[in-house]
């Protein structure tokens, strides 16, 4: 097996925002549908770095009885050496579903984190599926290594 470097280059939020929710019942079930989840992930081959915009944010607590109202952006930027191209097809979903895993396990600690100090205690989100993530690295790498089509040149030509 080939040595693969797999570097985390950045990794940060530009938004955390978690709310206490008033209106919070601990005797009562927590609905998990109450989440949504997405990500952007863009792939640059000439930098072999991928980049990953990851979001996760609570909808409004109506029946959800969540504990905290949750709105977090994540970005990561992540260098795999040798390019991914060069990759054996398993290796390649592997390394992905590794880069998936640790966004949301850092999401998640980020979030019992901060709410470890809030009047409900550490939260924690319910484990994501993380091959949904890997999907969309995957897919976003796939789509960067399609060769643009070259469009045809306007050629001048002079009327006299």
């Amino acid at each position: 097996m080939p040595d693969v470097v797999l570097g985390l280059k950045r990794l940060y939020y530009p938004r955390i925002n978690i709310t206490a929710n008033s209106s919070h019942d601990p005797s009562e079930e927590i609905s998990s549908e109450s989440f949504d989840t997405g990500s952007v992930v863009r792939h640059t081959k000439t930098e072999k770095t991928t980049h990953i915009n990851y979001y996760f944010k609570s909808e409004e607590p109506n029946d959800s009885n969540l504990p905290y109202l949750i709105d977090m952006h994540l970005y990561a930027a992540f260098q795999i050496d040798p390019d991914l191209a060069s990759m054996d097809a398993k290796l390649r979903e592997n390394i992905l579903l590794d880069i998936a895993q640790l966004i949301i396990g850092s999401m998640r600690e980020m979030i019992a984190s901060t709410t470890s100090r809030g009047p409900w205690g550490a939260y924690f989100i319910p484990i994501t599926d993380a091959e949904v993530l890997a999907d969309a690295l995957l897919n976003s790498y796939l789509l960067g290594e399609k060769k643009k089509k070259k469009r045809p040149q306007k050629k001048e030509i002079d009327i006299e």
